[in-house]
């Protein structure tokens, strides 16, 4: 680089001097001629070990192309004609934070490269993207049904999920993203499933080590950011600013450029593989548990779709409208919530249900004099008290299990606001549980 500028400052002095001296200064026309070249020589050099250094990261990036069966029968139908969906679920990177647009954001770039590489009628490929800042997996698991499969146009063929930033001290450890990963793969059009570990600025963190045992079990695609771009951060070939946003959790635009190559070498790599005889077969035991595996979820609109199931909302009566919504569909995010709004007494929301476990989602919100206290009670026995009010809280979900046993049985919840929040708001989201 330094020669670079040296030689660029030689240049720019000669050609000076020859403008103002005329024919009067010899000048070796060849030798101006041999210069220009070798600076842009220097140039495509450059150019050249860019290239090199982001072909290690994505090379890099692949932990495993997998059991390839499913992949490649999305693969062959996008080819064919066919339609074809390809939906995303996970947290804020996901959902695109921090791409300036976006078409720019991982999710939708790699779908588009998908389409162009696959596609015979690219108007007949499909895309869900169902991120969503700041939430687990047992959230995930919760609005798959509803952001995924009631978001798509036809049944997804393949599935994209990415929660290793986001499931630190994650409720159900790891046993609801298990269940998703179960669900998923026990669709009737046996969708693939691919796992992306996103990662974080401070120390390269994520989960990818809790949650490859689980792609290696199923057999399934992932890849890895983490492995795609520590050796360039550690050794100083690439800064974190380069990457990363200023918040140091979700990359910029050259950042979402980097996880879509990783995206597209694994699509690449998958068509190249040679086709299984058959699809991978679950493991013999689940790698941390099959508890959420078939979860049936609870909001105002599935409430009184189950049989033995009978919610009764008490004072929790009204609907939040200001969930949040999403960044790609506008949409609010979880609107079939339960209110209890301002003085609205103090009857109980209280479900009678036949079931093993129970997950429990709640709106948190800065808004200190606003939001109060509620109480968990099963089976009359206080189990939980939460609150509404975070100062760090921007109207976003927290997912809790309430209780998770090895047998179902039958039991009353009921949601009761705090004696001293009886006059404050308190928003239940979400609701799921497993039989």
């Amino acid at each position: 680089m330094k020669l670079k500028r040296i030689m660029a400052a030689v240049l720019t002095a000669v050609l000076a001097l020859t403008a103002f001296f005329g024919s009067a200064l010899p000048v070796n026309a060849a030798g101006l001629a041999d210069l220009k070249s070798l600076l842009s020589g220097g140039g495509a050099k450059e150019k050249e070990m860019e290239e090199e250094k982001e072909k290690g990261m994505v090379e890099r990036s692949l932990v495993q192309t997998g059991n390839v069966f499913r992949l490649k029968k999305a693969i062959e139908k996008a080819r064919n004609g066919e339609d074809v969906t390809i939906a995303y679920i996970g947290g804020s990177i996901t959902e695109g934070a921090s791409a300036s647009v976006h078409e720019k954001s991982y999710a939708y770039a790699s779908f588009k490269e998908f389409s162009k590489l696959y596609a015979k009628d690219t108007k007949k490929m499909h895309y869900v993207n169902a991120g969503m800042s700041g939430t687990p997996s047992s959230l995930g698991i919760m609005r798959y049904q509803r952001d995924v499969l009631e978001a798509a146009e036809t049944a997804p063929d393949i599935v994209v999920i990415e929660f290793a930033v986001n499931d630190n001290n994650e409720a159900t450890k790891s046993k609801a993203f298990e269940g998703m990963v179960r669900n998923i793969l026990n669709a009737e059009n046996a969708p693939a499933v691919i796992l992306m570990f996103s990662v974080f600025q401070n120390g390269l963190w994520n989960m990818q080590s809790t949650y490859i045992p689980i792609g290696e079990a199923y057999g399934l695609p992932m890849v890895s950011i983490k492995d795609a771009i520590s050796p360039e951060i550690t050794s100083g070939a690439m800064k974190n600013e380069d990457f990363f946003a200023s918040d140091g959790w979700h990359p910029l635009d050259f950042g979402h450029q980097i996880m879509t190559d990783c995206m597209v070498n694994l699509f690449k790599n998958a068509d190249a593989a040679r086709e299984p005889l058959k699809d991978a077969a679950f493991p013999k035991k689940p790698v941390y548990g099959a508890d959420y595996e078939n979860l049936l979820v609870l909001d105002r609109l599935s409430a009184n779709e189950y049989d033995g199931v009978t919610l009764t909302e008490g004072s929790f009566s009204e609907t939040d409208t200001i969930t949040g919504s999403f960044a790609y569909s506008k949409k609010q995010k979880l609107p079939d919530n339960f209110k209890h709004g301002k003085n609205s007494g103090s009857q109980p929301l209280t479900v009678k249900l036949t079931c093993k476990n129970f997950l429990f989602s709640y709106k948190l919100s800065s808004a200190k004099n606003t939001l109060g206290k509620a109480e968990i009670y099963v089976d009359g026995e206080l189990v939980k008290t939460v609150n509404g009010y975070n100062a760090g809280g921007w109207n976003n979900p927290e997912t809790i299990e309430v209780f998770n046993n090895e047998e179902a049985a039958e039991h009353t919840v009921e949601i009761r606001m705090a004696k001293d929040s009886e006059n404050l708001e308190f928003t239940v989201l979400l609701m799921g549980f497993s039989v």
